[in-house]
C-alpha cells in the first residue's frame, strides 16, 4: 500500500510526514483524487495520524492544511475524509475546521462491524491559505 501511495506516478496523490528534531516520525497525512465516485468532493485525505503525546500542539492541524493546500495547488477545491463515527476528538477537530458531517457507512474490519462518518469542505481555499 505504501508503495502505491508514495509512487511519484500516482496521479496526484501525496503523504505529509511530522518529524521530531531528532528525526522520530510522530504523524503523517495522506490524500489525493476521491478513491469512490462521489459528484460533490474531489479530494479525500486518505488517512491522517498523530501519536497522541503530540495532539493539541498543532501538527495535526499542519498536517491537514498541507493535504488541504497539496491538493488545491493540484487544482482539486474541495475534499472530505472519514473518520470513525465514535472518535469524538477527531470530529471535534474536523469539526472546529469547518467540516460538515456529510456521509455515514458502515465497514467490517476483521470480525468488527464499524461506522465511519465523512466529513466535507466544498471549498479548500480557506483550509490551504
Amino acid at each position: 500500500m505504501w508503495d502505491r501511495l508514495l509512487d511519484s506516478r500516482t496521479g496526484g496523490k501525496h503523504c505529509y510526514v511530522a518529524e521530531t528534531s531528532d528525526d522520530r516520525i510522530v504523524g503523517f497525512a495522506c490524500g489525493g483524487p476521491v478513491r469512490e465516485g462521489c459528484d460533490t468532493y474531489e479530494g479525500e485525505v486518505y488517512s491522517i495520524y498523530l501519536l497522541e503525546e503530540y495532539q493539541h500542539g498543532g501538527l495535526g492541524r499542519q498536517l491537514l492544511l498541507s493535504t488541504a493546500k497539496r491538493m488545491k495547488d493540484d487544482g482539486i477545491e474541495s475534499m472530505l475524509l472519514w473518520v470513525f463515527e465514535k472518535n469524538h476528538e477527531a470530529r471535534g477537530f474536523y469539526e472546529y475546521l469547518g467540516g460538515e458531517l456529510i456521509g455515514r457507512k458502515e465497514i467490517r474490519i476483521g470480525a468488527s462491524d464499524l461506522v465511519e462518518v465523512a466529513y466535507g469542505w466544498k471549498d479548500i481555499r480557506t483550509l490551504a491559505s
